[in-house]
């Protein structure tokens, strides 16, 4: 009956385990990644949170649609921001209360660098994020604390100070008893919100093994009082405490593997099309040398239904790198055109799609594709002036002493204050001379009227003496030598301070030329407070306040959009690319099927103008645009002009 009674005691106390580690906060954390993920990766989501990022990724593409537009990419930090810094920014902004949906959300962050970045979730990823590591470190902090205190209960029962061990912590032996007695108030479960972490840590972990050594070192130091009892117990917690720490770091490495396990992953296996090209032709090179042409035809119109028809314009790393290495091609086709072209061997029409598509490719550089879309105003983005990413674009153009308005403002101050500290000293040089003149005595006496000065000139003294001539002679030297000096350098301060008050009127008038009123009213009132600050840069805010107003009158513009960030402008580009690169360099018509395709795609692209996304930057969210107004439809038709030309040369060499 005893040993039946026993076994059931062991069963609820192994239940009681598996119940408390199965309810861990990290476990929890999973699962509210789970939902989040699914939860974000609906078309409408549920959830405020996931309904909140969205938006904010929307705004964040803003931000750097705005920031590259006014500011260019070149940024004056030590390390240069990412999409990890991004997030975290949003993280930061928008921390849970609790911890398991701090670790949630920093995992869904996590997923959105990834799919940014253009890869399935990695463990590196993860640990990399700044916002992983905050919400990690806040577990680890909080889940401390609470072990700090639970273990002195633990190591109170082991040293025999206590009668009944924690629930859960059944399995901690004693390893003696201590004669004195302490009051350690008692012991309730419910006080730490870690208690079930705690419990799967010590049955997981060597972290009993220690606490029992802790105990009996506490027993081996022989305590003489309660006080210095509390404050062996104290010191062993805190040790504890430091052990814990080194053991969570793994719990962080297997938090971020689970979280990878948990996440769908993508496939794409379209770069495994280049392998085949390569078998392909290694084949027929080999086997089929007179057919080779045949094959190299096929991957030409494969690759460029590929480029039209799969891709869609979104180049992966693979791709955009193979893709990039045909410039280098390019430009020796460039050269063959132009000998071709002096040599007089290119046909009439050859040279004019050849010119032609060179005009095509400068003109990809500058023409604006949607010059005047009232779609691409910054007060079309709704509800950016209240976002968070706003706050970075003010800090990045002017709040921050990086900026280049603040440093050309700095500078201006800069030379203004020399100019200041130059000018009092060529007073205080001429007070000087005065008192000079007065000890020489060729000033009498001084005197005012008004605002007047009277200097008294005696009838005669020997300070105007010829034989004196040195002496007098060296003070109105050295008087107008300091004069031209200053004269000189003062000048060309003057034009450089006057040349940066343009330059700063000018990237005002540039940042103001696109904002809306609100963020107009901003950076006005972010100028005026700065240059209220020194007596040296006031001068300049009567040139701010000509601006404003002249500003004020005028209505904001849309931020241009140029080919290279659309689609089907990227897709242009490369068969452009390719159409040129065959029609120069090879004997046979291969570019004939990449025109077809080039036709296609122009087509398609004056079809589907109206709406667009927006390639913004490098791993940052893409700007879906639909029902975008006043296409610039002089692009595409460019493109199919050049690939309609291209079909018609029947022959790119003239015969003889």
């Amino acid at each position: 009956m005893k040993k039946k009674v026993a076994y059931l005691i062991i069963i609820i106390l192994i239940l009681a385990s598996q119940s408390f580690s199965s309810t861990g906060t990290l476990e929890k954390a999973l699962e509210e990644y789970k939902n989040l993920l699914n939860d974000y990766n609906l078309e409408k989501s549920n959830t405020d949170l996931a309904n909140k990022l969205k938006n904010e990724l929307t705004n964040l593409a803003v931000y750097r649609l705005i920031r590259l537009e006014t500011a260019g990419s070149v940024e004056r930090k030590e390390s240069a921001s990412n999409i990890f810094d991004y997030l975290t920014f949003f993280y930061n902004n928008n921390k849970p209360s609790q911890v398991k949906e701090r670790i949630a959300l920093a995992g869904l962050l996590a997923y959105i660098t990834s799919n940014l970045l253009g890869e399935n979730l990695k463990t590196v990823t993860i640990n990399n994020l700044p916002a992983f590591i905050s919400a990690f470190n806040d577990y680890v902090s909080l889940l401390t604390k609470d072990f700090r205190e639970i273990s002195k209960y633990l190591l109170a029962y082991s040293i025999g100070l206590i009668d009944v061990v924690p629930e859960g912590f059944e399995d901690i032996s004693t390893v003696g008893n201590v004669a004195i007695k302490t009051n350690l108030p008692e012991f309730s479960a419910d006080k730490y919100g870690f208690y079930s972490d705690i419990i799967k840590i010590f049955q997981e972990t060597n972290i009993k093994t220690i606490l029992l050594q802790k105990a009996k070192e506490i027993l081996k130091s022989n305590p003489k009082d309660s006080k210095e009892l509390n404050r062996s117990i104290n010191i062993a917690s805190n040790s504890l405490a430091r052990e814990l720490r080194s053991v969570l770091s793994s719990y962080q490495l297997k938090m971020a593997e689970d979280i990878v396990k948990a996440t769908p992953k993508r496939l794409n296996f379209w770069w495994l099309r280049f392998i085949a090209y390569a078998i392909f032709l290694a084949v027929f090179w080999i086997y089929f040398r007179k057919r080779l042409g045949l094959i190299i035809y096929l991957i030409i119109s494969f690759e460029s239904l590929y480029i039209l028809a799969f891709s869609k314009g979104f180049f992966g790393k693979f791709d955009s790198v193979v893709y990039s290495l045909l410039v280098l091609v390019l430009l020796f086709s460039l050269y063959r055109f132009v000998s071709l072209l002096f040599a007089k061997k290119l046909s009439v029409i050859a040279t004019i799609v050849g010119l032609l598509g060179i005009v095509v490719y400068v003109f990809s550089i500058f023409i604006p594709i949607y010059p005047d879309s009232e779609e691409l105003k910054i007060s079309n983005f709704k509800g950016f002036e209240n976002s968070i990413y706003y706050e970075l674009l003010k800090h990045d153009l002017y709040l921050d002493s990086t900026s280049d308005l603040n440093r050309e403002i700095a500078e201006i101050y800069s030379l203004t204050s020399k100019e200041y500290s130059e000018l009092k000293d060529q007073i205080k040089r001429f007070e000087k001379l005065v008192n000079a003149l007065y000890d020489s005595k060729a000033i009498s006496n001084f005197s005012t009227k008004g605002s007047v000065l009277k200097m008294g000139i005696p009838s005669f003294s020997e300070f105007y003496s010829i034989s004196n001539w040195e002496n007098y002679n060296s003070f109105l030297s050295e008087l107008d030598k300091n004069i031209k000096d200053f004269n000189w350098r003062s000048k060309n301060r003057k034009n450089k301070i006057y040349r940066l008050v343009d330059d700063v009127m000018n990237r005002i008038k540039d940042y103001s030329t696109i904002f809306t009123q609100e963020m107009r009213d901003d950076l006005f009132d972010y100028l005026e407070k700065s240059l209220k600050r020194s007596n040296t840069t006031k001068f300049m805010l009567e040139y701010v306040e000509e601006l404003k107003n002249d500003i004020s009158l005028k209505s904001s513009e849309p931020i241009r959009v140029k080919i290279q960030k659309t689609p089907e402008g990227n897709v242009a580009i490369v068969l452009t690319t390719m159409v040129i690169i065959l029609m120069f360099l090879s004997k046979r018509k291969y570019y004939k099927s990449v025109s077809l395709f080039l036709i296609a795609n122009s087509v398609l692209w004056i079809f589907k103008a109206s709406s667009t996304t927006i390639f913004v930057d490098k791993n940052v969210p893409n700007l879906v645009i639909k029902n975008i107004s006043n296409p610039n439809l002089l692009v595409p038709v460019m493109f199919l002009i050049f690939s309609i030309l291209s079909l018609v040369i029947k022959k790119t060499l003239k015969e003889g």
